[in-house]
């Protein structure tokens, strides 16, 4: 074969590799880092039982965990709080769809579960859950099969090392008949409160009733709310400028 044949075919594929290279480029350019995963689903949810506190027709109640009342229960509407390992029922011809958990020590607890039932077959519930270092609110969602029974319980834990819970929110479109048998797992800043090697588990001063403290009107419920942002983050702050000091 002639040099020059020979050159112009080195120059063709060399030309045909360079296009397909920069073709390759322009089609992959740099994908963005996937999501950091920061909670996942529990395969082992058992933790600390939520010891509710007895409230009739109400819009908020507390539970005891490590502490008497170290947890808020917020919910739409109405609902009647059973004392104990107990459960929350919408009051009657009322609508149970939403249930907001705030632990008072937002360093506290690393999971999160729950059981219930649903008034409706083939239903969605979604389990958001916010956590104490400011990252985007991590959305889980199961399927409830089917109505008035009793459905596995579903948990959450801390993907990374030091990952702790400000709240967790449940909600149910169609709403549910009752949510029962609430546990949080330990294992946060707080101390050593674990009797599993994970840190998870009971905590210290955890179960047995309490009665508490009064339960807040619904207006102030919703004052709550609207406070509850600005209070973290004015904790925060005031953690940072002592530890600077």
């Amino acid at each position: 074969m002639p040099f020059t044949m020979k050159f112009n075919l080195l120059a063709a594929a060399s030309a045909a590799l360079i296009a397909a290279l920069a073709t390759g480029a322009h089609a992959h350019p740099h994908a963005p880092p996937p999501p950091v995963v920061y909670f996942k689903v529990a395969d082992d949810a058992s933790g600390a039982k939520v010891m509710l506190t007895a409230a009739k027709d109400a819009t908020l109640s507390y539970g005891s965990v490590a502490a008497a009342n170290d947890v808020s229960i917020g919910v739409t509407g109405a609902a009647d709080f059973a004392n104990g390992f107990a459960s929350v029922k919408p009051v009657h011809g009322g609508m149970l769809t939403d249930l907001v958990f705030t632990p008072y020590n937002p360093h506290e607890f690393t999971g999160f579960s729950f059981r219930g039932q649903d008034i409706a077959s083939n239903q969605t519930v979604t389990v958001t859950v916010t956590d104490a270092e400011g990252h985007a609110p991590q959305v889980f969602s199961f399927n409830v099969e089917n109505k008035n029974e009793d459905f596995d319980r579903f948990g959450i834990v801390s993907a990374v090392s030091g990952e702790t819970i400000q709240s967790v929110a449940i909600h149910l479109q169609s709403g549910f008949k009752l949510v029962k048998q609430f546990e949080f797992v330990c294992g946060g800043g707080g101390g050593d409160h674990g009797d599993r090697e994970d840190g998870g588990g009971l905590c210290q001063g955890g179960g047995g009733g309490f009665t508490g403290g009064a339960v807040p009107e619904p207006a102030s419920w919703a004052l709550m709310l609207v406070g509850v942002g600005g209070l973290g983050v004015s904790l925060r702050r005031r953690r940072a400028m002592m530890a600077a000091a």
